[in-house]
């Protein structure tokens, strides 16, 4: 499977916020994608 951000590396994880399938390069800690975290961040 292939990274659903970068889209040129493999997937080994799965975003737990929108289901999308992320490399580790794209991976924000706490099982989340870096676009997930970063909304997360912004919300109080």
């Amino acid at each position: 499977m292939i990274c659903a951000i970068c889209k040129n590396r493999m997937a080994q994880l799965i975003c737990r916020r929108c289901q999308r399938r992320i490399c580790m390069a794209c991976h924000a800690g706490h099982g989340l994608c870096k676009i997930c975290r970063q909304q997360l961040m912004r919300t109080p």
